[in-house]
């Protein structure tokens, strides 16, 4: 029953997607169709790459440090410490669906200074509560890492299909 509401409350911000590959290898926007070589001499790739690889570590970092935070942070039971590190898991769910949503409208780059910015913001929240033994910051740092995290995924499959052409996409 949840998963049909979201389905319903978040198809209404699905859009046909622009720029359609022509059969000559050249996007209708007039944009190179990039082969899996071709791709890889590309500097933006690189960046690019190093920039997905170090953010996916730390949000895997937070992940798998959520017990050892919330533990620095506050004294509660072993099951509200599994319910608060479970808070990640739902903040990347609509991570993905939100930065989804960004990236369509206003492009990697929003999308990836964004992502940025969350998980900066994760971090200070994160000290903070460990600091003041605050359970509210510690959830608020919590599902901001969690919501930053989750752009990641949904980053990666946009910016390759953005930057590198979509007739190429599965191999690129």
């Amino acid at each position: 029953i949840v998963s049909a509401a979201v389905f319903i409350l978040f198809a209404f911000f699905i859009k046909r997607p622009e720029g359609m590959v022509a059969k000559s290898g050249v996007k209708k926007d007039g944009g190179k169709e990039y082969t899996p070589s071709e791709m890889v001499r590309m500097p933006a790739f690189y960046l690019f790459f190093v920039w997905a690889f170090l953010m996916s570590a730390a949000g895997l970092a937070l992940v798998s440090q959520a017990s050892g935070i919330v533990g620095a942070a506050v004294k509660v039971s072993p099951s509200a410490v599994a319910t608060l590190a479970g808070l990640i898991s739902i903040a990347n769910g609509l991570g993905r669906v939100g930065f989804g949503i960004v990236y369509d409208r206003k492009g990697g780059n929003v999308v990836m200074l964004a992502i940025d910015g969350f998980f900066v913001l994760s971090a200070l929240l994160l000290f903070a509560a460990i600091n003041a033994h605050s359970l509210i910051l510690l959830v608020a740092g919590f599902v901001v890492g969690g919501f930053g995290y989750g752009g990641i995924t949904c980053a990666n499959s946009a910016y390759i299909s953005a930057t590198f052409g979509q007739k190429n996409y599965p191999r690129n």
